[in-house]
């Protein structure tokens, strides 16, 4: 029932009349609550329109929830960092999707299970909100805006009330159907971020132009491609295939060769997508694309093309052995590679010393202060555009302490111990749908901690709003790949979306 139909069933004319006077009353006091503490008139206002919204949409609110969810997950992809300003400040389109989500969650409590990572979210959301709240007043937007790493974890608990493992379904057949695309996208995107960023468009208030190729990010969504791939979700994708996978796999290499020559953190977490290879159940598909690959790279490695998108490292074999090189013995790197490193690891011990050794041992010096300049690592001085070490885990333990990060580490290794046991049980059980699912998303998770490890990835929302859908995701293929136990063995190439191989729990 809508809001107007509950006016006009609300009785008598005197009734109605009560409650039209009541609402101009609220507005009135709205009006008067602004002109006197603005702040207070727009938490207001939102509470309204969230109470309102909750009257007029009801029970279709996970539904929409999730749908504008899948919408700002491809912007993100596609898009990056550029498309994260839509909106006005400080609310841009994902704090609004998280702001529906947090409706959504409220009408599918009676849903939520929880569980011992969601007592684990729920504490470190807690710790998180402790050290943000008494730093609102000294540092204001700031302080909320480095709370993003413990507020978008509502994502995932949100995700894991609203999903459905026959949402689930439909998912893979939608990455199914993304995939080619994404994959001939990504050489495009860094060319026109290199190349023509001067004349992209950028939003309101946005630093970066609306398209912003991250090697970073992209990493983490090619780890995922490359898991996807693995695993035969493609093949089984339930979607008609127009590109087979031995050129997809071409398309994914050529895609890794340009973000691993840009960024050594998209090189790491691209190559996560090979944690797919311990849960295959068949190795004998995948020769074939496995050769097309290896014939490739002995094209390049003969012929050694150098391509120039206009950034400080050319696309390359050498500049990718120089980044590989970098990682794994820094003294015989370039130069260049050292000094980056250098700088991280002078800033990280800094980090570690005046927490597990100092005075900010237990509570951090909290989410608001800008801490590359209270450290002394700041690059901008004048903009002081960097806040944050480049690694989110060492940012966690440098805001919120060992408490914080204790609970932050808790969770990682008891979430991927989960998955772990859902994929390799369903495996086991011969339901390799489930089991590749809970793979996939496993190491499309993986790739996004390896990240974090080395760029400010769960800081923003093109990085962090992923992360946290992934955990939400998780939590439900894990109930899922648990509930199938008993079910008949499905087969291996079964499409997601045949309700003959559906499980009960669907």
């Amino acid at each position: 029932m809508t809001f107007g139909e509950r006016v006009a069933q609300a009785g008598p004319v005197w009734a109605r009349a009560g409650l039209l006077f009541a609402g101009g009353l609220a507005v009135v006091a709205l009006a008067v609550v602004t002109a006197w503490r603005p702040t207070y008139g727009i938490v207001a206002a939102v509470a309204i329109v969230g109470a309102l919204f909750l009257l007029l949409v009801g029970p279709r609110l996970p539904q929409l929830f999730l749908g504008a969810l899948a919408v700002i997950l491809i912007l993100y992809a596609f898009l990056g960092r550029g498309i994260a300003y839509l909106g006005v400040s400080p609310i841009y389109i994902g704090e609004m999707v998280l702001g529906l989500g947090v409706l959504a969650l409220v009408v599918s409590l009676t849903r939520l299970r929880i569980g011992i990572i969601h007592v684990l979210l729920l504490g470190f959301m807690a710790w998180g909100a402790a050290r943000t709240i008494p730093y609102i007043p000294i540092d204001g937007v700031d302080a909320l805006r480095d709370g993003v790493l413990w507020g978008y974890a509502a994502f995932a608990i949100a995700i894991s009330a609203c999903l459905r493992p026959a949402h689930v379904r439909k998912l893979v057949a939608l990455y199914g159907r993304l995939l080619p695309v994404f994959l001939m996208w990504v050489p495009i995107a860094a060319f026109a971020t290199l190349r023509l960023s001067s004349v992209i468009p950028s939003l309101p208030g946005a630093p970066v132009p609306v398209i912003y190729f991250k090697g970073g990010d992209m990493g983490v969504h090619l780890a995922g491609a490359a898991a996807f791939l693995l695993l035969g979700l493609y093949s089984s994708s339930g979607v008609r295939q127009r590109v087979n996978d031995v050129v997809m796999w071409v398309f994914w290499l050529v895609s890794v060769g340009v973000s691993a020559a840009i960024n050594r953190g998209g090189m790491l977490a691209a190559s996560v997508g090979g944690a797919a290879l311990l849960f295959l159940p068949n190795f004998a598909r995948f020769v074939k694309p496995v050769i097309a690959v290896l014939l490739l790279l002995s094209v390049l490695i003969v012929v050694n093309p150098e391509v120039d998108l206009g950034g400080a490292r050319p696309v390359s074999l050498s500049q990718l052995v120089d980044n590989f090189t970098s990682v794994v013995n820094i003294q015989s790197a370039p130069s260049d590679l050292q000094g980056t490193v250098a700088w991280r690891e002078a800033w990280w011990n800094t980090i570690i010393n005046y927490t597990f050794h100092g005075p900010y041992f237990w509570q951090g010096k909290g989410f608001g202060i800008n801490l590359a300049t209270a450290d002394g690592f700041q690059l901008d001085p004048v903009g002081q555009s960097l806040r944050a070490p480049h690694n989110g885990h060492l940012d966690i333990l440098a805001r919120s302490g060992v408490v914080g990060f204790g609970l932050w580490v808790l969770f990682l290794i008891t979430f991927g111990i989960g998955m772990i046991r859902a994929a390799l049980a369903a495996r086991a059980r011969g339901d390799l749908f489930w089991a590749g699912v809970t793979a996939w998303i496993f190491a499309y998770w993986l790739a996004s901690v390896v990240n974090a490890t080395f760029d400010v990835y769960l800081e923003g929302p093109q990085g962090g709003i992923w992360f946290w859908a992934l955990t939400g995701i998780g939590l439900v293929v894990m109930r899922a790949a648990r509930a199938t136990e008993g079910e008949p063995n499905a087969p291996e190439t079964a499409r997601p979306t045949e309700p003959a191989t559906q499980p009960a729990a669907a």
